[in-house]
């Protein structure tokens, strides 16, 4: 009996002594690629370093662009990091980085984002609501699963994950807004796609059958409890109509850790068997398509010599960053709706394949508004069958975005003297210097190019009287007020009236051709708001001609 607890002992204390010996080699191994990455790109990081130092910035500046150039000269990343993760793979670690992303028990790549305050979206829900009851029009929300729900760490519902924020915000909507619960509908629609079906593992994005699918019960949602019509629906959702391709894909959950670490996903393209004839109209890259779906909305990532599995397929379809554009079905029946959609990029394959079901259908993502009041102007136009919103991203819900045409709450005291100027600047402190990339030159009658989707404007735009910037500064295009991104830098204002105070004055706004409502001669005007906020400044105006 002693024998046997006396080898006992020494088989636990050798099995202990060969798991340090692991650990130690895993640990050593893990110092060695680190070591090898400093070496190699010693160099690289050594001129990120000096080049981003020499610019006149803050010191976080420099920091956050010494670590974009060093990450764009890094030799060998792709190799490193999944060194790295194969790393973090051996050693059954689920964490990447600083809690930066982690892997779950479903094996999907989780990323953190910031905590968003729900006040501000809440408000344009709201705000949408008044304006589409108005109108008629049925608003529905699509309320996403939580992604997050098989994270199984401590307190995992205290951490912000993209993905998260859409289940949210769908309960605390309630019974305000009619909203779509589309983790409900995975468990009861038997054509529903599993759960972990629905994400990628290695992309905030879902997958194409996820947003086919939710496409689908969007559809069936409006048909039953508004009585839209999709006269087509049966066909376009009838995944036997499409003729499929996949592609290897790493997304960009994945691009810290590696392919090791992470895993492969499957991206498909869905391709119609059935003849598609269709128009996308973008205004802000003054872009027309015509043609057949591959045409119209894919942008021709499959035909590129350069595809691998690193390539990013989801902008294969849309068209991101851009904020408002339209497809036409040029084949729907006349009684096939009008939909107009507000989302992030969670829903631009499902937007593909829901434009095949409509008349028409617009999209608006807020997050590239940039000030021009997108959603007001749209619905004062047309009449819209339903308003549908979906998005997962954090920035896309801490964006304001009106849905109201209402006047700004403006001071009515007037700034009419021109005394407090000193020297005469430009034109009551407002200076345009281009529309659409052609230089305005001091001219107040401006012609706008027969084919132009948009009007940009840039300038600067100061309150003289304080000798500091506009408090806000708007732009009145007939009954229309938009405000402007103001606050942009510009070294060339300060430098020529010497005075740093002066250097957040420049201002850029973009709006749709269509505010111009058709009329070959429009007066806009620009209004500054004193720094104190006390008075209002008189319009600067300027009249745009279109043939």
């Amino acid at each position: 009996m002693g024998k046997a607890a006396i080898n006992l002992e020494k088989d636990t204390n050798t099995t202990g002594l060969l798991q340090s010996a692991e650990h130690i080699v895993l640990i050593s191994l893990f110092c060695l690629i680190l070591l090898g990455f400093f070496v190699c790109n010693f160099k690289a990081l050594n001129k990120s370093f000096v080049d981003e130092w020499k610019k006149e910035v803050s010191v976080q500046q420099r920091l956050l662009q010494t670590e974009k150039s060093f990450q764009e000269r890094i030799y060998k990343r792709k190799d490193f990091i999944n060194l790295y993760g194969a790393a973090l793979k051996t050693m059954n670690l689920r964490v990447v980085g600083d809690f930066d992303f982690v892997k779950d028990t479903q094996g999907v790549i989780q990323r953190f984002g910031t905590r968003t305050d729900t006040t501000t979206f809440l408000k344009n829900m709201e705000a949408l609501k008044e304006t589409t009851d108005e109108v008629g029009t049925p608003l529905v929300y699509i309320s996403l699963p939580d992604k997050g729900k098989y994270l199984e760490i401590a307190r995992s519902d205290q951490f912000c994950i993209e993905g998260r924020m859409s289940s949210q915000i769908g309960k605390l909507l309630g019974n305000t807004v009619d909203c779509i619960d589309i983790d409900a509908l995975l468990s009861t629609d038997r054509t529903a796609p599993p759960f972990g079906e629905f994400y990628f593992h290695t992309d905030v994005h879902c997958s194409t059958y996820g947003e086919f699918w939710m496409a689908k019960a969007l559809t069936y949602h409006l048909q039953d409890r508004y009585l839209v019509d999709f006269p087509n629906a049966q066909q376009v959702f009838d995944l036997e109509q499409y003729s499929i391709t996949g592609y290897e894909f790493v997304g960009n959950t994945a691009r810290s850790a590696g392919e090791y670490f992470a895993g492969e996903d499957w991206f498909e393209i869905y391709r119609p068997k059935f003849e598609t004839d269709l128009k996308l109209i973008n205004p802000s890259m003054s872009e027309q398509r015509l043609g057949p779906f591959d045409v119209v909305m894919l942008n021709g990532y499959e035909s590129k010599p350069s595809i691998d599995k690193y390539t990013y397929w989801v902008t294969n379809y849309g068209r991101f960053t851009s904020p408002y554009y339209q497809y036409i079905n040029k084949q729907a029946d006349n009684s096939s709706p009008k939909i107009l959609l507000i989302s992030d990029s969670i829903f631009m394959r499902g937007a593909s394949y829901l434009a095949l079901a409509c008349k028409e259908l617009t999209v608006l993502d807020p997050r590239y508004f940039k000030g021009t009041e997108y959603v007001a102007h749209i619905l004062s136009l047309e009449h819209y069958d339903a308003v549908v919103v979906v998005a997962t991203s954090s920035n896309f819900y801490n964006i304001s975005f009106s849905s109201r045409l209402e006047t700004p709450n403006l001071p009515t005291k007037s700034m009419i003297s021109q005394e407090g100027y000193g020297e005469w600047i430009a034109n009551q402190g407002i200076c345009l210097d281009t529309c659409n990339d052609n230089r305005v030159g001091g001219k107040t009658d401006i012609q706008i190019e027969k084919d132009a989707f948009s009007v940009k404007l840039y300038g600067w735009a100061a309150d003289f009287c304080n000798g500091a910037p506009f408090q806000e500064l708007y732009l009145r295009i007939g009954d229309i007020i938009t405000k402007c991104e103001y606050g942009i830098e510009r070294t060339s204002v300060v430098d020529h009236f010497k005075k740093d105070s002066l250097l957040k004055t420049g201002f850029r706004v973009e709006f749709p051709i269509t505010y111009l409502q058709d009329a070959k001669e429009t007066e806009i005007a620009f209004v500054g708001v004193s720094a104190d906020g006390q008075y209002l400044y008189e319009p600067v105006k300027y009249r745009l001609y279109s043939s």
